[in-house]
């Protein structure tokens, strides 16, 4: 039997803890590498992860203003999980200012607070690559579309898909009183899907379902079931806010389908946080923000972790070259594989389909209506060909991971923020503990350009492994 000889982090989910219900846990996806060369993905359920903090000792407290940092032998140090950091913060300061303190933002105005913006989930992920360095592989990438009906805006289709699968959920109203509907899609499938791709490996596999939140929870489980390190959606908030609306429509609580189904039931959780759609500039002028320069992200304990693919083509490049002509799926697959991949032509120049630009209103309208069968196998090249841009560039399986450090993915738009995870460790060899940031807002452009990141530490040992 082959020998468990390393761990290799993916990313970690924190859940907060609820009293009576759930302790604070983390859900970590990592990778298990074995001494035959195999590998397998796991889930690890930590409860009660405790992480430092520090306190500037009371006869150090003798200036007024924030530090960058301070020497270890100044501070108290004290552990904390993530859901008690406000109240153990509170405790230690032990000032009647901060006695209704609720939001770090609260109490990281103290200049005596020093390493509160690095996270569990950042100390875990450390850990890992400090103990199991060459455990470095490409992450796994599922990509995910919906097609919703123009009129109603209720779901009819959702595709997800990998290198070597493809799962459609369809909706029955979509192709009632069609007959043979599986076979005929597999058969448009091996007609239509370009060859250049990865269709030859692929049995696609098509169902039917009545009602939406039944495609939400049908597709959802092909990924649990997959179990890949990422699920990308092109320009996510539009797939994610209807998901989310169809199972709150039909009295169905999101966490309990997007959660991995082998979480127990209180330890699932979920939550969509939309980014702020502008920015400030150094003038102090609100700009709005494109699609592309928004990072969206999804807290949800499971196996696989939510990406606007969209917005990580964008950040990745984030300080070269402006990207001409803009960011939509069908351009982007232009510039980086060539026209052939752009989106699917399947009809003749005189088809109906033709009249009208494809991905117009009226276009989506016509394909619903009458040409459904067909506008499923449009879903399906969306995903198999966001899989084979990915294939190509490798922003998801490779470069935003390596470009994220020891931070986590919730953070890769902010440069300034990534730069402190970097520095909490490099501080730390040094003897020192880096200090927070103060609450007064930065103006500077979040997205500075691609960092480096710090590869050892010996000062803070995390308990984990």
């Amino acid at each position: 039997m082959p020998e468990l000889v390393g761990k290799e982090f993916r990313f970690a989910t924190h859940v907060p803890a609820i009293y009576n219900v759930r302790p604070d846990i983390h859900v970590i996806k990592e990778i298990l590498h074995y001494s035959d060369g195999s590998t397998k993905a796991n889930l690890r359920i930590i409860e009660n992860f405790k992480r430092p903090i520090w306190i500037t000792q009371p006869h150090h407290r003798n200036h007024i203003e924030k530090k960058e940092f301070e020497s270890m032998d100044k501070l108290n140090k004290y552990m904390t999980t993530e859901s008690d950091l406000i109240h153990t913060i509170k405790m230690r300061l032990n000032d009647s200012r901060y006695s209704t303190a609720k939001t770090l933002r609260d109490v990281r105005d103290n200049p005596y607070l020093y390493g509160v913006d690095i996270t569990a989930t950042t100390m875990m992920k450390h850990a890992y690559m400090q103990k199991y360095p060459n455990c470095n592989t490409p992450y796994s990438v599922a990509a995910l579309d919906i097609e919703t009906d123009i009129d109603t805006d209720e779901i009819t289709i959702i595709g997800v898909g990998m290198i070597d699968r493809f799962y459609a959920a369809i909706s029955s109203k979509l192709v009632d009183g069609i007959p043979n509907v599986v076979s005929q899609l597999q058969y448009l499938f091996k007609k239509y899907i370009p060859s250049q791709t990865m269709r030859e490996s692929i049995v696609p596999v098509f169902e039917l379902y009545d009602t939406e939140v039944e495609l939400v929870r049908a597709a959802i489980d092909k990924l649990h079931a997959w179990q890949p390190d990422i699920a990308a959606i092109w320009n996510i908030d539009f797939d994610m806010s209807h998901m989310i609306n169809a199972c709150t429509k039909d009295g169905v609580e999101p966490k309990d389908i997007f959660s991995d189904p082998s979480l127990p039931v209180e330890y699932r959780d979920f939550k969509y946080k939309k980014d702020t759609d502008f920015k400030i500039t150094e003038s102090g002028v609100r700009k709005p923000k494109g699609p592309h320069e928004m990072w969206n992200t999804v807290k949800c304990p499971s196996s696989f972790y939510w990406l606007d693919a969209m917005s990580v083509y964008n950040f990745v490049r984030v300080g070269g070259k402006q990207v001409p002509g803009g960011f939509s799926l069908d351009h982007v697959l232009g510039k980086e594989l060539g026209s052939e991949y752009k989106k699917l032509k399947i009809f003749n120049e005189d088809d109906r389909a033709n009249s009208s630009v494809e991905g117009t209103v009226d276009w989506h309208r016509y394909m619903s209506h009458e040409r459904p069968l067909e506008y499923i196998i449009y879903n399906a090249w969306d995903i198999l060909s966001m899989i084979s841009l990915d294939v190509k560039i490798q922003d998801m399986s490779i470069s935003m991971p390596l470009l994220s450090g020891p931070n986590d993915f919730d953070i890769f738009n902010q440069s300034p923020k990534k730069l402190v995870g970097e520095l909490f460790f490099l501080y730390q060899e040094k003897g020192l503990v880096i200090g927070c940031k103060a609450n007064q807002q930065d103006t500077e452009d979040r997205s500075l350009g691609l960092d480096s990141w710090i590869k050892k530490s010996t000062q803070y040992i995390c308990p984990l492994i």
